[in-house]
C-alpha cells in the first residue's frame, strides 16, 4: 500500500513544508496480527493494522505540527508560538478517532468475506513483501540525502520495464490523486490552526483559506506525479517486476480497486472533518457562525 504511504508519509510531508524526521512506522508481523483476532478487534481495524495505515494515521498530528512549526520559524515568530499551535493540534486530532473512522467506513462499504480476503492478500508473502518495503521506516541522514537516491534511480530506471509500469501502478493505486488529496489535508488542518489562534478584522475566514487551497489541488498533480513516481522507484527498488505487477493486478482487480478508493476517500474525509473542527471555536469566538 505504498501508494498510500507515499502520499502520506513522504509526500504529504515535503508537500506541507514539513519535515520528516526518521518516525518509526513499521507494519505489523503474523503473531501480532493474530494476537488482534485473539483481542476481537474489528475487521476493519485488523485491515488497517495489518497494511501499516494505523501507524501512518497515528503520526498524521505530528506531520501537521512540523509543518505548522517550520512555517511559523520562518516568519521570525517565536517557539512559544509554535508551542501554542502544536498543543492545539495534539488537543483536536486524536489519532484513536482518525482510525476508528477509516475502519467503519472500511467496514460498512465492504462484506465481512471482502474483508477476510483483503486481509488474506496482505498477509500473503507477497503482501507482506510489498508493506514491508512500504512501511520500512527511513533515518534522518537517510532523508537528508534521499533527493540524490533519487535523482541516481531516474537514470538508472531510466527507459526500463521498471519505468513502463509505473503509469499502471499509479492508476491502479490511486497514487497521485491521493498523494495530492492528502496534501490538501495537511495544508488545510494549518491553515485551521492558523484561524484559530491569528485573529483580526482582516484575517481570512477559515472556509476562505480551505477554498483557496482545494483551488490549487489541479495546480499539483503535475509536480506531484513527479515526486509519486521518483518515491515509487525509491520503495520498491528492491521488489521485483515480476512482484509488483501482481501487485498492480490485485490492485486493478474489483476488490482491491475499490478498497483504494474507499480507503482514500475516508482518509481524506476524516482529516478534513477534524480540521473544519478545529477551526469552529475560532469562529465562536470572533462572532461567525
Amino acid at each position: 500500500m505504498k501508494s498510500f504511504s507515499i502520499a502520506l508519509l513522504a509526500g504529504l510531508v515535503t508537500l506541507a513544508g514539513a519535515v520528516h524526521a526518521g518516525t518509526q512506522v513499521t507494519h505489523r508481523n503474523s503473531e501480532e496480527a493474530t494476537q488482534l483476532v485473539a483481542l476481537d478487534v474489528s475487521l476493519g481495524e485488523q485491515l488497517l493494522n495489518q497494511t501499516g495505515i494505523d501507524g501512518l494515521l497515528f503520526h498524521y498530528p505530528q506531520m501537521v505540527k512540523s509543518g505548522v512549526r517550520q512555517r511559523i520559524e520562518r516568519t521570525g515568530a517565536s517557539s512559544q508560538v509554535a508551542d501554542s499551535f502544536g498543543t492545539l493540534i495534539d488537543r483536536s486530532f486524536k489519532p484513536d478517532l482518525l482510525t476508528r473512522h477509516v475502519s467503519a467506513s472500511l467496514e460498512s462499504q465492504f462484506s465481512e468475506a471482502e474483508l477476510k480476503t483483503l486481509l488474506d492478500w496482505y498477509g500473503s508473502e507477497l503482501g507482506q513483501r510489498i508493506v514491508s518495503a512500504e512501511m520500512t521506516s527511513v533515518s534522518r541522514g537517510e532523508y537528508e540525502s534521499l533527493e540524490q537516491v533519487m535523482e541516481r534511480l531516474q537514470v538508472q530506471y531510466r527507459g526500463s520495464e521498471r519505468e513502463k509500469l509505473f503509469p499502471a501502478f499509479d492508476r491502479a493505486t490511486y497514487a497521485t490523486q491521493m498523494m495530492v488529496d492528502n496534501a490538501t489535508s495537511v495544508q488545510v488542518s494549518m491553515a485551521a490552526a492558523l484561524t484559530r489562534l491569528v485573529k483580526g478584522p482582516g484575517m481570512p475566514t477559515f472556509e476562505e483559506l480551505r477554498d483557496i487551497i482545494e483551488a490549487r489541488k489541479l495546480s499539483l498533480r503535475g509536480p506531484v506525479g513527479q515526486k509519486v513516481y521518483l518515491n515509487y522507484l525509491y520503495t520498491y527498488q528492491d521488489v521485483s517486476n515480476s512482484d509488483l505487477e501482481r501487485y498492480i493486478r490485485f490492485a486493478r482487480s474489483e476488490l482491491g480497486e475499490r478498497f483504494f478508493s474507499v480507503l482514500n476517500t475516508a482518509v481524506y474525509e476524516v482529516l478534513n472533518d477534524q480540521a473544519e473542527q478545529l477551526s469552529r471555536p475560532a469562529y465562536a469566538e470572533s462572532g461567525r457562525s
